[in-house]
């Protein structure tokens, strides 16, 4: 896999764009085998904003995520919101592009389904693209954006037979996530 420089990255962004990347860190608890994960977030732009925060212990977030099996609520969602963007969002002001790479339990995080204080979700705000590792910058064209041609969603994939040697965990709220943002597109006139 390609590998980029903080300087091909910024490179890479237009001055609309920002890359914000969540990284969990497990510290060990001093005498035990237990650690401690704490998160942090690390964002760049291409105007040479680089800013890593500590957001503190990554287990609140896990536990906000993992206590449903169901879509979060609009309060979880809100809450979601200013735990992995409130220390960030002041350096977000000129953004409309906003490339993630979440790490662990952040996979699982409906980011473009967030909510902010105003009651608005994510994709409201942003043009949202959901990267694996900050190395598939790249493979993004720059400054690559949102088409309006065509959109496929896939939510709730079949990856096996129950009970197979093969059977992968289900994604939980992928089938919801996806049904918002069909309707949010069918709100935008984007799809129909």
């Amino acid at each position: 896999e390609d590998t980029l420089s903080l300087t091909e990255i910024k490179k890479r962004l237009k001055p609309s764009d920002v890359l914000i990347d969540y990284i969990v860190v497990r510290e060990p608890v001093n005498g035990t085998d237990r650690t401690n994960e704490k998160l942090f977030v690390q964002l760049i732009t291409r105007s040479g904003v680089l800013r890593v925060k500590d957001i503190g212990n990554a287990n609140a977030i896990r536990a906000l995520i993992e206590s449903s099996d169901q879509m979060p609520d609009d309060k979880t969602r809100n809450i979601l919101f200013k735990k992995l963007f409130g220390p960030i969002l002041k350096d977000m002001k000129e953004a409309q592009n906003v490339y993630i790479v979440p790490d662990d339990i952040l996979f699982l995080v409906p980011f473009d389904g967030l909510i902010d204080d105003a009651g608005r979700p994510m994709l409201d705000r942003y043009d949202i693209h959901m990267l694996r590792n900050m190395a598939s910058m790249a493979t993004q064209s720059p400054g690559a954006g949102f088409s309006e041609a065509s959109v496929l969603l896939v939510g709730n994939p079949v990856y096996a037979k129950q009970g197979s040697d093969d059977d992968w965990m289900a994604l939980p709220y992928a089938g919801n996530e996806v049904e918002n943002i069909e309707k949010h597109l069918i709100e935008k006139g984007i799809a129909a």
